[in-house]
This record gives C-alpha cells, structure tokens and sequence, in this order.
C-alpha cells in the first residue's frame, strides 16, 4: 500500500509540474522516463501474445478446414494458455470435438459399409470386387485391423486362381487339375474351381468327367 502511495504521489507531482509548466527535478525525469519505458515494453508485451493468441486461432481454423480436429484442438488450448480470460478458444474447442465426432461416425459408416459389401461379394465368389471394398474399408480406417486378414486371404485366392489359369493357358494341365482338385476339397460347390476342373478335363480329352 505504502509503495502504492509512493508513486501515486509522484506521477501526480510530475502531472502539477507539466500542467503548471514548470521543470521537472532530476528524480522525477528519471523517474518518468523510467515509466515511459515501462510502458513501451508492457505494450510490445500486449502486442507479442496478442499475436501468439490470433496466429494460434488462425491456425486452429486452418486444422479444421482440413479435418485435422486433434491438432486444431492442441492450438485452440495454446490460445487459451496466452489468454485465460478469453471465451472464444473454449468455444472452438468444443466446435473441434463436436466436427471431429461426426467425422468418426461418419467414417465409421463408410467403413462398415464396405466391410459388408466386401463381406457379401467374398460369399458369392466375386474376390476381385471383395478385395476392393475391404481395400476401400482399409483406407478409410487404417487403423482397424479387421480388414488385414480378409485381404491377406483375397490376395492369396486371387493369385491362385490367377495360377491356375495360367498353368491351363500354357497346357499344364496336370497341374492345373491337381491344384484345382486339392481346392475342391476345402471349397466343393465354389463354381469357379468346377468350370476350370471341367475345361481341364475337356483339354485332356477327359469329356465323360467333364459332362
């Protein structure tokens, strides 16, 4: 209190001597001048986090533009930091969480979806189109790893078939029927393996086993 007075009393003699025109004593010029300079940093001061503050918002906006929720949460905090007393961080925040909440649903839709669609086209045979939906799934959810494994098994049927094709065009046929016989096993009504099993027959000159 008593430093409080102090400088009252002499910001109010330097205020008398300026108004009443006179000179200032060598303390209270210093004094004053020592004030000014005070004031001149306290400002730049105002001004740095000012700045901070508005490129922290600014960026923040530039997050969510770009669906980058996390980060732009991490910078509208960073704001809230340099300005406590501010409302409007808190309400971007809770924009940010409130966006990216609809984003993972929306994402969680689109990847169910195609898990499904790859899912009814792997029963009916069709693995070139199964393994694009759950590739699509895969992309949308990285980090899911239910996909990994149906598209390690679309991949290696692919393959095989691709395979036995070959080994048929090229007149293999004793390795294509033994290949394709041994899948038989496994996948007895699978339409694929039963024409190709009839077309080897056929090339072998075998038609009573293919009728």
């Amino acid at each position: 209190v008593a430093q409080g007075f102090v400088e009252y009393k002499v910001e109010k003699d330097i205020a008398d001597a300026e108004s009443s025109g006179a000179s200032l004593s060598p303390e209270l010029a210093a004094y004053k001048a020592s004030m000014e300079i005070a004031e001149r940093a306290a400002e730049r001061e105002r001004a740095e986090k000012k700045q901070k503050y508005d490129r922290a918002l600014d960026a923040g906006k530039l997050a969510v533009a770009a669906e980058d929720f996390d980060d732009a949460i991490d910078l509208y905090k960073q704001a809230q930091m340099i300005d406590p007393m501010s409302i409007e961080p808190l309400v971007m925040i809770k924009g940010a969480q409130k966006a990216r909440d609809a984003k993972q649903a929306r994402l969680r839709k689109e990847f169910d979806e195609q898990r499904d669609k790859g899912t009814k086209l792997f029963d009916i045979k069709e693995y070139d189109r199964s393994l694009e939906a759950y590739q699509r799934a895969a992309r949308i959810m990285p980090e899911d790893p239910r996909c990994t494994s149906m598209i390690d098994t679309l991949k290696a049927r692919i393959q095989a078939k691709a395979d036995r094709e070959n080994a048929f065009l090229v007149g293999n046929y004793a390795a294509s029927l033994a290949s394709t016989k041994e899948l038989l096993k496994k996948r007895k009504d699978d339409p694929e393996l039963l024409t190709l099993l009839a077309k080897t027959h056929r090339a072998m000159n075998k038609n009573s086993d293919a009728l």
